[in-house]
């Protein structure tokens, strides 16, 4: 039978028993609150994180967009201008050639082929005219000045073919195609091709 001394020790035994029971539980509902609550704390984090990158990368990839725009704009003007240049001094050439073949000043046909030769280098330089002030635009100086240098050589060699100097194309040939070089290093560097020297 059951005594008292028994009956309490019994109780006291289930009581133990549930306290242990209840400690635990407890112990792991507060480890399972905090850890959610470590959860949150870290969801937070994250999403602030994460909004932060997405800052950084749209305003990287908006000036990286920018710089590759810019550089674009600046290759198609560098091409054309670099065409336009060629045409320039192509035709000065011809226009060289029409003038020192030997003519009668009335003949109609060197009339015609002059004032033809003339009028394609004066589309030629109009031409050039046109991309080489957007060059004045998106270019540095020194590239600016290397333009303006073709310039200036080829208008004041085609009026002197024009105004009867038979030898300055041949003496000057030489130096016209050499500026069209300098200006095409001076556009390979602005295009980062080639470092400056």
């Amino acid at each position: 039978m059951l005594t008292t001394l028994n009956v309490v020790l019994l109780l006291n035994a289930m009581l133990v028993g549930v306290g242990i029971y209840l400690s635990s539980y407890l112990k792991k509902k507060a480890e399972h609150l905090a850890t959610r609550e470590d959860f949150k704390e870290l969801r937070a984090q994250t999403a602030a994180l994460t909004q932060t990158t997405k800052e950084i990368e749209a305003a990287i990839s908006g000036d990286l967009w920018d710089r590759q725009k810019r550089w674009e704009l600046k290759r198609d003007i560098v091409f054309e201008t670099t065409k336009a240049m060629t045409k320039v001094a192509h035709t000065v050439g011809s226009l060289n050639a029409v003038y020192n073949i030997k003519h009668n000043p009335s003949d109609q046909a060197w009339i015609d082929e002059s004032t033809g030769k003339g009028q394609e280098f004066l589309n030629a330089t109009k031409e050039f005219d046109s991309v080489g002030i957007m060059i004045a635009i998106v270019c540095d100086e020194s590239t600016i000045e290397t333009v303006d240098a073709f310039s200036d050589f080829s208008r004041d060699l085609a009026k002197r073919i024009v105004d009867g100097d038979t030898n300055i194309y041949t003496a000057s040939q030489y130096e016209l195609w050499h500026k069209v070089r300098i200006a095409r290093k001076a556009f390979r560097i602005e295009l980062g091709i080639d470092k400056k020297i």
